[in-house]
């Protein structure tokens, strides 16, 4: 088959221009003279695969005509002259060369949509002459003294009328200029032309005409809405592609704007928090303690915001690792419960555990624990009076549910599919922060999934609700729980982080963080070196006293903190100094790059509490 040529359409593997109709419209589309230009296009194409369906029943009307034409001869013999009935037979093997030459021609390369037309008026023209050369031919080789032969003839003309429906209905002009002059020439023959008992056979095949006529139009109808149907469908495809892909667009676009909106936060906020922890540990047993405080609190509802804007984004970039092991349930809801129950007490609620025995299920438990918190924290948010229950319920498919219960407002069947949205919130339209972000069911869905929980609400409104996670019944053995005692040797260890004359090397581009790092580091007895790039400090390092190095991920000049670690480690030759590399940059490369290089990764703000215990681990 040859190639389609620029500038023109093979409608014979036809689909909608792209660009026209609805997608042109969706696209952005305006005036109402390129709508009616774009529904001519359309027009045009489903034509075009009209006449597409027709070339290629050509081969079925050649083989219909040519049996037909056989028949009659073998049947009319005997009856009529055969210097003339050998020229009919002839004259329709001459128009089935004819219409074979013409199928052949339209089959041997593709041809512009607008030259459908075209191809329809010659295949029309074809069906017309012959329709013509048969009804005709009824006037030459009908007679009514063989009643036999006639009944033979007439047969195999309604029978050629009869199955040229099928085959030229797709395209109605074809079909109607060769059955009307087929059959109304045979009625005419029958009704005026022969004798008085023929009329009511002539009569019956104007008839027989009529409703066939009825149902090629009906045929022809059907076809084209299919023809329709087919279009819009494909159209109705592509529409979805632009949405999805504007969709997609836009999230990718609400990412960024994310990533560099808490990477701008994160800065001064990282410097903020810093400070504030030398500030707190100056003014110990001041009167100016509880103000010192109440900022640090504010700070830190801050960086819960961040913090789970980075859960998000996280979870999202797929670079959570599920760390999948045997876990008692029991202690890790008493954990849950004990971290949160002075909240509940506060809001002057019951918070109450069934704790199961014995029962192991297969799970992350830190991603297994965020996800229980989250619900019993969403639960005291929204409940004002009455109790919150925690317990487990077994299913017959081998799973347990734990359930957190509450006696809230309940949650409309109208919005429980959207709470898990984020940033959704029923009943908060002035964004009131002491009713949450909107953040954590969403958190909670996304660590589900990556876990391959189940998550389960049932709600009445004004009775309370029910948000339940399902997992898997673990069948190995628990190991035994060394979480505790490793948290005390750590917690131990944080009144001194670093080792006597321990030098750290602090790189980031902004003088403010320098600073206030600087400050909070040598109070937790290290020797600070700092600057803008590693040229600033190279001079002033000790190799073997160097125990740490911090920097940021972006600095000047397009540099990045995972090239200042290599270089740093490759310059002085310590391909294991402990590195961290520090960013506001919540985005999904960042994630990936530093986790590649083998490096621990805080974000901006950073909670001292956190730095000390990452330094501890790194240092030890």
């Amino acid at each position: 088959m040859a190639s389609i040529r620029a500038g023109t359409t093979d409608y014979r593997r036809l689909r909608p221009l792209q660009g026209s109709g609805m997608m042109k419209a969706v696209a952005g589309a305006g005036t109402m003279e390129k709508k009616r230009r774009l529904s001519e296009e359309y027009l045009n194409e489903i034509r075009a695969r009209k006449i597409e369906m027709l070339a290629d029943q050509q081969p079925v009307i050649i083989i219909a005509h040519l049996v037909a034409a056989l028949l009659f001869m073998y049947v009319s013999w005997r009856v009529v002259p055969r210097f003339e009935l050998l020229m009919f037979v002839l004259a329709v093997f001459l128009f089935a060369a004819i219409r074979l030459y013409y199928q052949h021609r339209y089959q041997q390369g593709p041809r512009h949509v607008y030259d459908a037309p075209q191809w329809g008026l010659r295949f029309s023209l074809m069906s017309l002459a012959s329709g013509l050369l048969w009804g005709i031919s009824a006037f030459f080789f009908i007679d009514a003294a063989h009643p036999l032969h006639l009944i033979y003839v007439v047969m195999i003309y309604l029978a050629l009328a009869g199955s040229s429906l099928g085959a030229l209905s797709s395209f109605l002009p074809a079909y109607l200029l060769f059955s009307i002059p087929l059959i109304g020439l045979l009625a005419i023959k029958l009704i005026f032309f022969s004798s008085h008992e023929l009329v009511l056979l002539g009569i019956l095949s104007l008839i027989f005409l009529a409703v066939n006529l009825y149902f090629g139009y009906k045929l022809s109808w059907s076809h084209r809405q299919l023809l329709l149907l087919g279009y819009e469908n494909i159209e109705l495809v592509d529409i979805l592609k632009v949405q999805r892909d504007l969709a997609e667009r836009a999230n990718r676009a609400k990412s960024r704007f994310l990533a560099a909106a808490s990477h701008d936060l994160r800065q001064p906020l990282h410097a903020m928090g810093l400070y504030l922890s030398v500030l707190a540990e100056k003014v110990r047993g001041s009167e100016n303690r509880s103000l010192v405080q109440k900022v640090v609190q504010s700070m830190q509802a801050l960086e819960g915001l961040l913090n789970a804007l980075l859960d998000i984004s996280k979870l999202d970039a797929g670079i959570v690792e599920v760390h999948a092991r045997p876990v008692a349930l029991g202690p890790l809801m008493q954990k849950v419960a004990d971290a949160l129950g002075p909240e509940a007490r506060e809001k002057g609620l019951d918070l109450l555990v069934h704790k199961p025995e014995k029962c192991v299920i297969e799970t992350d438990p830190i991603l297994f624990e965020r996800i229980l918190r989250n619900f019993v924290s969403n639960a005291i948010r929204h409940t004002e009076r009455g109790r919150i229950l925690m317990g487990c319920r077994w299913r017959r498919d081998g799973r347990v549910c734990i359930e957190v219960r509450d006696t809230g407002p309940g949650i409309p069947p109208a919005e429980r599919a959207q709470i898990f949205e984020e940033f959704y919130q029923i009943d908060n339209p002035e964004r009131d922060r002491r009713k949450g972000l909107g953040l954590g069911l969403a958190i909670a869905r996304r660590m589900a999934n990556l876990l391959g929980h189940d998550i389960e609400v049932r709600s009445e409104p004004e009775r309370g609700s029910v948000f339940a996670v399902c997992a898997r019944r673990s069948t190995r053995p628990l190991a035994e729980a060394t979480e505790g005692a490793g948290e005390k040797r750590a917690v131990k260890k944080l009144s001194k982080v670093f080792k006597n004359d321990c030098q750290v090397i602090v790189i980031d581009d902004e003088i403010e963080i320098r600073d206030a790092t600087k400050t909070l580091l040598e109070r937790w007895g290290a020797q600070v070196l700092t600057g803008e790039s590693p040229e600033e400090v190279l001079a002033q390092v000790d190799g073997e006293r160097l125990c740490l190095l911090i920097t940021d991920y972006r600095l000047r000049e397009g540099k990045r903190g995972t090239e200042v670690v290599a270089r740093l480690r490759d310059q002085l030759g310590r391909g294991d100094l402990p590195a961290v590399v520090v960013s506001g940059d919540t985005s999904e490369r960042v994630l990936k790059e530093v986790q590649a290089a083998g490096l621990v990764l805080l974000h901006k703000p950073i909670n001292p509490a956190q730095l000390r215990m990452t330094i501890t681990r790194l240092t030890r």
